[in-house]
């Protein structure tokens, strides 16, 4: 793969080559033999949760840190859904748990799918949950760091998840980008899924800015 998103294949012409580009995948360094692995949830550590706002479907992913690694240990995927029916599935099956959600950043101010007057990140909150402050950053950004995780320059894949999320595996597997761009193609509907993984990503391991690394948040 040439430039990290695109293939670029030439081949010859006459006197002179054709290159073409072929969309590839948007997280290109997701391989299922090595990214994909059984996964116990670890008992003291707290839930970690990605979730991107869309109402049909709306999406989250749940993980823990061990170390450096990230564990995705299951993902919810609602149909014609919202924050409170979210919240309330999370409830559900992890009762008793607490741990950090990691949300789109423009739900600070969204109100779409929220009773009058209340925010995703307030309905959030009042569920049990801290909602990490995330802060505005560039789609390439999110891309990088989750490729970053799946496999860095070392080879290192600090990024498993689990078999049972089957809808963010499929979605690793066949997000593309529109051809010619840097644009994840929407039409599969196969973002938004990986969109909550990016934006649990960018809250524990930003790779941007001069001071990326990791972060905490007091729970």
């Amino acid at each position: 793969m040439i430039g990290g998103w695109f293939h670029t294949s030439a081949t010859p012409s006459g006197d002179c080559w054709t290159h073409t580009q072929i969309a590839v995948g948007a997280p290109h360094a997701f391989d299922r033999e090595r990214n994909v692995v059984a996964l116990d949830l670890l008992p003291d550590a707290p839930l970690l949760i990605g979730m991107d706002f869309n109402v049909n479907p709306m999406t989250c992913v749940l993980a823990q840190r061990a170390g450096d690694q990230c564990q995705v240990f299951d993902e919810i995927v609602l149909t014609n859904s919202n924050t409170p029916e979210m919240m309330g599935e999370i409830n559900r099956r992890y009762a008793g748990r607490h741990g950090v959600v990691h949300p789109d950043p423009s739900g600070v101010a969204r109100k779409t799918s929220a009773p009058v007057g209340k925010t995703d990140f307030r309905i959030i909150e009042e569920a049990g949950w801290t909602v990490f402050p995330a802060k505005q950053y560039k789609l390439v950004d999110r891309i990088n760091t989750v490729n970053a995780k799946l496999r860095d320059a070392q080879g290192q894949r600090r990024l498993l998840i689990s078999p049972k999320c089957k809808n963010l595996i499929k979605a690793l597997d066949g997000l593309t980008y529109k051809n010619g761009t840097k644009i994840p193609d929407k039409s599969s509907g196969l973002d938004h899924v990986t969109d909550a993984l990016g934006y649990l990503l960018m809250g524990l391991f930003p790779t941007t800015g001069p001071n990326w690394g990791s972060t905490t948040v007091s729970i």
